[in-house]
């Protein structure tokens, strides 16, 4: 669960096209690519194209690498901010330095999917403090939507 709630991969997804051969699927996934590796021109082109591929690494250059469950946990700034309880209802919170997975209540995917998570996640949503019409717990405050952007 944290584990999956701490990692950050940027998707690209774009609609396929018949041109640049050398840029096709490989083994059912899109073209992949280090952050270092992908020169302005080949990504300008795979998006001009409508290519599909993921880029990996991007927030190595940004505050966020290096960052874990842990380190989110003790860091003073994000240690009170609360997180929603996935599935909970009711807008259920549990602070992020806390062992919220105690809280997590079961998923009705686990009937579904014997790999699905058998419990929900916590979900720091913090980028949506900078919109107007959504919801958003007392803790969060601009300075930590500044340090994760």
């Amino acid at each position: 669960g944290c584990l999956r709630a701490c990692t950050f991969v940027i998707l690209l997804i774009l609609c396929s096209s018949q041109s640049q051969e050398q840029h096709t699927w490989q083994h059912g996934m899109p073209l992949q690519f280090e952050d270092e590796g992908l020169s302005a021109a080949t990504f300008a082109s795979l998006v001009n194209n409508g290519r599909a591929f993921i880029v990996r690494n991007t927030a190595r250059h940004s505050g966020l690498w290096n960052w874990t469950c842990a380190s989110i946990r003790e860091d003073a700034m994000f240690q009170d901010a609360e997180g929603q309880l996935s599935y909970a209802g009711d807008g259920k919170t549990a602070r992020l330095s806390e062992p919220w997975e105690d809280k997590a209540v079961p998923t009705a995917a686990r009937h579904l999917d014997s790999k699905a998570p058998r419990r929900g996640s916590l979900y720091f949503g913090i980028k949506d403090l900078q919109f107007e019409d959504t919801h958003v717990p007392a803790s969060w405050s601009s300075p930590m939507l500044e340090r994760i952007q």
